[in-house]
């Protein structure tokens, strides 16, 4: 019999579930949920740490070579996966358009996740996004047709605060959800500090841009 958590996440997916897109590619054979109208509950996602969260983002990083995680991604990976075991949210899209070795980061992090247990009709994948502000602009789109305001981000946690910035600079409401990273030397971490810094001039600009009337 199945637990209260999994028949409302099962109903929250048979109501979010919308059309297929070329993104969407199932990997297990068997009946999917109805997809009757592609728009979330009226009532609204479900929570995370008293949050409420219509999606969850995961940010894509570097592959090893044959798909397998590098040690960011599987970190990435298994946050994402306790916020939807949490009930955190009904859907997750997997953000991640430059591929290693052959393999797209979209692809092999949903792999990821379904081999931690999220079911692959929950799942996602972008594959057009190259850097953190197209992550943004691209899971903004799939998640405007879906009525999906209210996002949870799942990155590394040094990278949380420009990646919280790409997002809100689209209309979404935004909780950082971070992957805790190893603690690093100094000069990495200055190295790292600086170019994050640059990256969010670089990612303001750029989407102030493209928003501009």
């Amino acid at each position: 019999m199945k637990s209260m958590t999994e028949q409302k996440q099962a109903l929250r997916l048979a109501q979010l579930a919308g059309p297929r897109t070329r993104d969407q590619r199932p990997r297990a054979a068997g009946p999917r949920p109805a997809a009757p109208s592609g728009s979330l509950p009226a009532s609204g996602g479900a929570k995370v740490g008293g949050v409420v969260l219509d999606a969850i983002v995961l940010l894509g990083c570097r592959i090893g070579p044959g798909g397998r995680p590098t040690t960011a991604a599987r970190r990435r990976v298994d946050r994402a996966a306790q916020a939807w075991r949490q009930g955190g949210a009904p859907l997750v899209v997997v953000s991640g358009g430059r591929r290693w070795h052959g393999v797209y980061e979209a692809d092999a992090l949903r792999d990821l996740l379904v081999e931690a247990g999220v079911p692959p009709p929950c799942i996602i994948a972008e594959r057009r996004s190259r850097c953190t502000r197209q992550n943004a602009r691209f899971s903004a789109e799939l998640l405007a047709g879906r009525g999906a305001a209210r996002v949870g981000v799942v990155t590394c946690d040094w990278h949380l605060p420009r990646a919280l910035s790409a997002f809100r600079r689209l209309g979404l409401e935004v909780t950082g959800l971070g992957a805790p990273s190893p603690p690093v030397g100094r000069w990495r971490h200055a190295v790292r500090g600086g170019r994050e810094r640059m990256g969010s001039v670089v990612d303001r600009l750029a989407l102030a841009t493209r928003c501009r009337p």
